[in-house]
């Protein structure tokens, strides 16, 4: 191949994040033409990120003699032996870029910081200044740097200046331990504890290793001491939910705990744990000093804790008209915007977003979808932060490249979620790839086995390494399938049902229903298991059913997982035919048993939670109250309101604004008329 096609290639596969195979590429370049010292340079940065700076240091020193004048090489030699603690040779090279060309914006900020580092403050001041009339946009990497240099000057008012400004673009997160290091450099050592304590209060598994870092010892928390190593290889062996996972495996593609430690804690912030974030504000807002700068974080509580999107509307229309550019807020403005049906301010926000290249939050993906948009909508939902990160090695463009190739598919996301996504297999199932290989949750090993095609190779939550894979693999996340092939409203299929329950449990389950009165047999959940916003749009209380539950000839059967005992009860006592408990079965546990009972009733009525993902999965009719708007869950496939998902699915979508006690009446009514044109089941004669 020609060296000009050789080296796009490899810098594309740079470009896209694939650095094995870049590595593979550049290095048969440079075999081929030693001398090339761009590929020399692209290759050293590789390694530089890699940790593997001695590699980077020999390509750079080769590619500046073939370059000797080259401001990009000599940046990148000067970043090298800074990361060797080479001061002094960085600072002669890093001058020399500085040099070459001033108006080169990464390497005049790693001039300046370099001679920051040197003890020549005022140079680098002067530097910065510069950096700061010629380039009036926002550069992450350059106001870490001048953050830096003030600190280390002492500078604090300047220090909390750039720390401020850049959490408008980047968000708070991103700065959690600039802020801790600001305030311990400035003797508030009592802002700095509420800091480290906040860490204490999440449960945050490497707090003990941060509090070790110097400096904090005579914050009282010495005897908190672990190392590095140790604690991360307890964590390791704890870890037993997909976050954990995610996170754990996040932290050994980036070699180092401080980008692991940030996407954690941002995982707090944006809903994952509403909880913990509520911890934080109301840890963060005993300082009065601090309060000025934690509005936007307030609002995301206001949203996703509370669930109260009117209200956080309002917060962050205020905070937008004062700060523009605060990216967060005006990500926070489009969500809120979305749940309150405003739906010309979502597309103002989102075209704010864009020009800014912020990435668009997953809530996105709901509204999209509400406009019928749904390649964009699925384009924003595999793009989302807040999803797990795998390597993928395949053309996002079509899905055809797929044909004769070692499919794997890794499960991600809750149980429903799951059972959503395995509907799109058999598509993938009819490109004839050579191989397929599906993880799944050990709830759902069994039925996925008995469910598809016996080639399917089924495992338990199995994360694939791209080195163990034979060539010509393609990762996907099972989340991915729907970009692929859900990316219109006809290609959803009109199926009769793809989960197939355990034949034996199916039998026992309908001897156990005809022991019951003989009516129409509805199964009912009144809880989601999400919190904060989509909890307020999911869940309702019992009590608030009891109208329901009077109609005659329905015999009401628990479907809702968790401990609900003393609600059925207390409800019961209101009912001439109470409402039947099977305390046999776990819901959650014993994913097998639910589907097969769920497989032997009439109806299910109930909010959005796993079992109306079964219902639909093995066909049973069902309704699902929700709100609207809806999530990207239950888009519906035509005026009938049938889920796009599920065609046994209707989807009962309310505004937010009825009360639930006119929802459960209209419920109620819909039911009766149902009733009207039900048979009971006639026993069979002898």
């Amino acid at each position: 191949m020609r060296i000009d096609l050789l080296y796009d290639k490899a810098n594309f596969a740079k470009a896209e994040g694939k650095l094995n195979e870049a590595i593979k590429i550049y290095e048969k370049l440079l075999k081929k033409s030693p001398d090339h010292f761009a590929a020399l340079n692209n290759l050293a940065t590789i390694f530089i990120d890699q940790q593997l700076t001695d590699k980077a240091l020999s390509l750079l020193v080769k590619a500046n003699k073939l370059s000797p004048n080259n401001a990009i090489i000599l940046n990148n030699l000067g970043n090298c032996y800074l990361q060797k603690d080479q001061i002094s040779k960085a600072l002669i090279v890093l001058r020399q870029a500085y040099e070459v060309d001033s108006d080169y914006i990464e390497a005049a900020a790693n001039y300046a910081n370099v001679l920051s580092i040197s003890g020549q403050s005022a140079l680098s001041e002067s530097i910065f200044e510069k950096i700061r009339s010629r380039h009036t946009g926002f550069d992450g990497k350059v106001t870490k740097l001048e953050f830096s240099h003030h600190l280390r000057n002492a500078n604090f008012v300047a220090a909390k200046k750039c720390l401020t400004e850049s959490q408008k673009h980047v968000g708070i997160i991103d700065h959690f331990f600039d802020w801790i290091a600001l305030f311990k450099a400035s003797n508030d050592l009592e802002a700095a504890k509420q800091y480290i304590l906040l860490l204490r209060e999440l449960n945050f598994p490497l707090f003990s290793y941060l509090l070790s870092v110097e400096g904090y010892k005579e914050l009282g928390f010495s005897n908190l001491y672990a190392s590095q190593c140790g604690l991360i290889t307890r964590i390791t062996k704890k870890a037993n939910t997909s976050e954990l996972h995610h996170w754990r495996d996040t932290l050994a593609m980036y070699n180092g705990a401080t980008t692991w430690i940030f996407k954690w804690i941002d995982a707090c912030f944006v809903g994952n744990s509403p909880s913990a974030a509520k911890i934080v504000y109301g840890l963060l807002k005993q300082s009065d000093k601090l309060k000025p700068e934690f509005q936007t974080i307030k609002a995301w509580i206001t949203y996703s804790s509370d669930g109260d999107t009117s209200y956080a509307l309002k917060q962050f229309t205020k905070i937008c008209s004062k700060e523009a550019d605060n990216l967060s807020a005006q990500s926070g403005l489009a969500c809120s915007a979305y749940w309150e049906k405003n739906y010309p301010l979502v597309e103002k926000t989102i075209a704010i977003l864009k020009e800014k290249q912020f990435p668009l939050p997953i809530e996105m993906t709901s509204y999209f979808m509400h406009k019928g948009d749904l390649t964009t909508a699925w384009s924003v939902y595999t793009s989302s932060t807040k999803r797990e990160a795998i390597v993928c090695d395949y053309d996002q463009a079509s899905a055809l490249n797929f044909f004769d190739k070692n499919i794997y598919i890794c499960n991600e996301q809750g149980i429903g979620d799951e059972v959503m996504f395995l509907s799109c297999l058999q598509d993938l199932i009819n490109l004839n790839p050579k191989s397929l290989n599906l993880s799944v949750t050990k709830r759902l090993n069994d039925i996925a086995k008995r469910s598809f095609n016996p080639n399917v190779i089924i495992e338990i939550s199995k994360k694939w390494k791209k080195n163990e894979l034979p060539k010509n693999s393609i990762v996907l996340r099972a989340g991915d399938l729907p970009f692929y092939f859900r990316n219109h409203i006809d290609s959803f299929p009109a199926h009769n049902g793809y989960l197939k329950p355990n034949p034996s449990l199916l039998k026992t389950w309908q001897l156990k229903l005809l022991e019951l009165d003989n009516v129409l047999k509805v199964g009912i959940a009144w809880k989601g298991g999400a919190k904060g916003i989509f909890n307020s749009l999911k869940s309702t209380q019992l009590k608030s059913w009891l109208p329901l539950f009077q109609l005659p000839n329905v015999q009401f059967i628990n479907l809702q997982y968790g401990d609900v005992r003393k609600e059925i009860e207390s409800v019961n006592k209101q009912l001439d035919r109470p409402i039947v408990n099977f305390d046999s079965i776990d819901p959650i546990a014993e994913i097998e048993s639910q589907l097969a009972l769920i497989a032997n009733l009439d109806l299910v009525i109930q909010v959005s939670n796993a079992s109306i993902h079964f219902a639909g999965a093995v066909n049973t009719p069902a309704w699902l109250v929700s709100r609207s708007p809806a999530d990207f869950r239950w888009i519906k496939r035509d005026e009938t309101g049938k889920s796009a998902w599920y065609p046994s699915v209707t989807i009962l979508d309310f505004d937010r604004a009825l009360s639930i006690d006119e929802l459960i009446l209209q419920i109620k009514r819909r039911l009766a008329l149902y009733l009207e044109g039900y048979t009971p089941n006639l026993p069979e004669s002898h």
